[in-house]
């Protein structure tokens, strides 16, 4: 707000901006204005301090006179109806300029404004040109989206703290910010499939994302704090000039990209990931990259493959190519010495053979995420899998072990099944316990039986049928009855 302060400061000092009102109309609180004649009312005011709106039921054309200065926003949204709105004096919107989905719209002529907070234009089809003559300098961000705009004119901003989206303009063919030095973002998304993008002066920017575009020419580029995206785009040639780091590095799908060069880049905080570049044969551009915090993900058609520089990766590394190329033996010293610490991966059809500490797969790949002492190899013969040293000590402990626990199991059962078959027939006090009862040979002699048995059991004998045999007892005729 003190840099829009100043400015306003030279412009009145220069006379561009009328520091004196004209009395009697409302220049100080919101204006809604649903007919020329209430446009007509305030073009006294130089200034209004507050909003400018123009209804919705707005319809034809609109000139906005005499004002120079609008210290809030300028919002002409859902005017389906309106043709074409003209702003001849206006120098300053201090907060957004703001046409949405104005469908009718063919005319935006602001041939004075300089500076802007916001510009948001969404939803013009029908709008194709900008009269912006004498250049808007000063924007917080802009937004143009779906909009009938061929090329952009009259951007001069130099910098855009709010970042810069151009998306879904889809005849438009030229987008040119000569003066633009940084951004905090820039999109450039879905537009003609015609589209030259030309930043000379950028510099530094956060996130830059470039899809489906001819041409791009970024030649500045110094400063890079997020992600560089280049994808699904007819460009030929990308050089970035200076740049020395970043977070991502992004090639994806541009059919006709056959040359990177980024030679200055020594780090990425992030990812590198080359992938679907069909007409990209030789990825040699990157002389300098050195670290790597994230992963490589390079893929495609390519014969060669190198970074000379590299030292450290500490995500995963994947290269593989449908063509040949020889930078696998490099990229496995690499792995070896631990420069690469996640997972690896290094393939070409007929590569020679992999690293050590690696499983060995058809087309010479090389997959080193795998421990090595839990790797199996195969002779080259076909023959069958010979087991790794540990496995066998494994082996060799464990059946010693196994048979110990069995001899041992069967000595306890033994033990146990003795003890039960000493202990059944007799008890200490002489008398038969179990399933044994006696019955006597002699008619009113005394017998032994359970102390629960009464003598109608022995009725019930015949009807039991016992396994064991009946031994013949000996009886005499004394007080106690013995048993032999």
């Amino acid at each position: 707000m003190a840099v829009r302060t100043n400015y306003l400061t030279v412009l009145a000092v220069l006379g561009l901006i009328p520091i004196v009102q004209v009395q009697g109309a409302n220049c100080s609180s919101t204006v809604v204005i649903s007919s020329q004649s209430d446009a007509n009312d305030i073009s006294s005011c130089n200034t209004i301090d507050g909003d400018v709106q123009i209804a919705e039921n707005y319809a034809n054309s609109l000139a906005l006179t005499g004002i120079t200065h609008i210290t809030g926003s300028l919002v002409v949204n859902g005017t389906t109806n309106i043709t074409s709105f003209t702003a001849p004096d206006l120098i300053i919107i201090e907060k957004n300029l703001e046409l949405i989905s104005c469908i009718l719209l063919t005319d935006l002529n602001m041939t004075e404004l300089t500076l802007v907070g916001d510009m948001n234009l969404e939803a013009l089809p029908n709008l194709q040109r900008l009269y912006f003559d004498s250049g808007v300098r000063a924007a917080g961000g802009i937004s143009i989206t779906n909009t009938g705009l061929v090329k952009l004119d009259g951007l001069e901003i130099t910098s855009a703290s709010n970042g810069i989206n151009i998306t879904a303009n889809t005849a438009l063919t030229d987008i040119s910010f000569n003066s633009l030095t940084n951004t905090s973002s820039l999109f450039i998304q879905a537009n003609s499939n015609k589209l030259a993008v030309n930043l000379p002066n950028l510099v530094a920017v956060q996130n830059l994302t470039v899809t489906n575009t001819t041409s791009l020419s970024i030649p500045s580029l110094y400063h890079l704090t997020g992600q560089l995206q280049i994808s699904s785009s007819r460009i030929n040639n990308f050089s970035t000039g200076p740049l020395q780091a970043g977070t991502d590095i992004v090639f994806m799908d541009n059919a006709l990209l056959s040359n990177i060069s980024m030679p200055d880049l020594t780090s990425l905080s992030g990812d590198l990931i080359i992938t679907g570049n069909s007409a990209l044969k030789e990825i040699n551009g990157f002389a300098s990259l050195a670290n790597v915090q994230g992963i490589i993900d390079v893929t495609g058609n390519y014969t060669e493959f190198t970074l000379p520089a590299l030292q450290d990766v500490k995500g995963g590394f994947t290269a593989t190519s449908q063509s040949d190329f020889d930078g696998c033996d490099i990229f496995n010293e690499l792995r070896e010495n631990n420069s690469i610490q996640g997972s690896y991966i290094c393939s070409t059809p007929g590569g020679s053979a992999t690293s050590s500490g690696s499983i060995s797969t058809a087309g010479s790949t090389s997959i080193s995420s795998i421990p090595p002492e839990i790797t199996s190899t195969q002779p080259s013969g076909g023959g069958t899998p010979s087991l790794s040293t540990g496995a066998k000590a494994a082996i060799g402990v464990c059946i010693p072990v196994v048979i110990i626990v069995i001899l041992a199991l069967l000595f306890f059962w033994r033990r146990r099944r003795r003890r039960a078959n000493e202990e059944l027939p007799r008890s200490n006090d002489g008398q038969v316990h179990g399933e044994f009862t006696f019955k006597p040979e002699l008619e009113g002699s005394p017998v032994t039986t359970r102390p629960s048995q009464k003598p109608e059991l022995d009725a019930r004998d015949n009807e039991v049928g016992r396994s064991s045999t009946l031994v013949p007892i000996e009886l005499h005729n004394t007080p106690e009855t013995s048993i032999h």
